[in-house]
């Protein structure tokens, strides 16, 4: 981006950092009295009021680290920004009026926007080797990259600059655990990237598993529609809609049925989620049939539980479902089950049936749109 030659004086810099701050610090960090503002380190994850501005001077000092200076060294070391990028992000065109400033605090957004959308974030992320293998290696699936058409990607340190200096712990926390791939959420009205999702692809904690990217509204959009991996905003344009719970299973329900027009398959962000899926599925006049596919649950002993979280999550959104008179159903996994040959052992959920049975892709694929017909 080129910036024109500009010159800014006190008010304009002064301007420029309390934007910043007021917009990057949590309110129980965040003092002024007078012309001075204190508030915690934010770029570094800090949780102590340790860090002071001076208004009237375009000042600042960090007592825990002894960095400060002007506006300047304030843009390059808590947003790594030139002075010219930092002013055109938080500078004001309106000359800043100290003495009305000192005296009143700026209003505060509850819920700021990310200064760089999620989905110009998703179009930058172009590497998925380590994804591919993962999928190809771990999860038995075949040319993921050519199936999986709704999109994921690779996170690696290099892509830390394209995430917000608030984003930059997260990103590097993910990044120690093991190596992560990156899959898209999208909500009902487009099929814009609306947030993020963390999911590791080696071993680690199963709690430290997966992640939202944080300040992008969770799962949900702001007039409280689901969001879903996959593309959502087509529900209408399909006459059955196939909601899986979570993203392997989404990856493997898009995978299974191809270019199947008869078929939307989506993905809800855990088994709780298909609840809230069929809530809001409920107030909507979709005319297709829902099919919904849950995980099979596993005993103490291993074996298969007869009703699991995953089954009574899924029994409850039917009956949200019938309640209101759409068509619906649960996946009738026995049947699946008993048409595939050569099981080595029973599987968890959908993503599981590549490694759990030595079967044809083509076979598979029809098996399961053969169960699909049976609801």
């Amino acid at each position: 981006m080129a910036y024109k030659v500009a010159k800014w004086d006190i008010g304009d810099l002064s301007q420029a950092m309390d934007n910043a701050i007021s917009q990057y610090t949590h309110l129980r960090f965040l003092k002024r009295h007078g012309n001075t503002i204190k508030f915690n380190g934010f770029w570094r994850n800090g949780d102590k009021q340790n860090v002071c501005t001076w208004l009237d001077k375009a000042a600042w000092h960090d007592a825990k680290t002894g960095e400060g200076g002007g506006c300047k060294e304030f843009a390059k070391i808590a947003f790594n920004m030139s002075l010219p990028e930092f002013m055109d992000r938080f500078g004001s065109n309106q000359r800043l009026d100290l003495a009305k400033a000192f005296n009143t605090p700026p209003p505060r957004v509850k819920n700021i926007r990310l200064a760089k959308p999620v989905c110009e974030i998703f179009k930058e992320l172009k590497q998925k080797e380590n994804s591919i293998h993962w999928l190809e290696n771990k999860r038995g699936f075949i040319d993921p990259a050519f199936y999986i058409g709704s999109g994921f990607a690779d996170l690696s340190e290099q892509h830390i600059r394209l995430f917000e200096p608030k984003h930059h712990t997260l990103i590097r926390q993910r990044l120690s655990l093991a190596k992560q791939m990156i899959v898209p959420l999208r909500g009902i009205h487009s099929d814009e990237v609306k947030n993020l999702f963390f999911r590791s692809i080696e071993d680690c904690p199963k709690e430290e598993k997966s992640r939202l990217l944080t300040d992008a509204g969770g799962y949900q959009e702001e007039d409280g529609s689901p969001r879903a991996f996959g593309f959502p905003h087509l529900i209408h344009d399909f006459p059955n809609l196939v909601l899986c719970e979570g993203m392997a299973d989404y990856f493997s329900a898009e995978f299974l049925l191809g270019a199947d027009e008869k078929f939307l398959p989506i993905g809800a962000p855990g088994a709780k989620s298909i609840i809230k899926w069929a809530t809001w599925l409920s107030k909507t006049n979709y005319l297709g049939k829902i099919h919904l596919i849950y995980q099979l649950d596993t005993d103490h002993e291993g074996g298969l539980a007869v009703y699991g979280p995953g089954q009574k999550n899924a029994v409850e959104a039917k009956r949200i479902l019938s309640t209101t008179g759409l068509s619906v159903n649960l996946f009738n996994w026995t049947f699946f089950l008993q048409h595939i040959p050569n099981w080595q052992k029973a599987p968890g959920d959908l993503a599981d049936v590549f490694v759990c049975a030595d079967v044809e892709q083509d076979l598979l694929s029809n098996i399961f749109i053969n169960t699909l017909g049976k609801g």
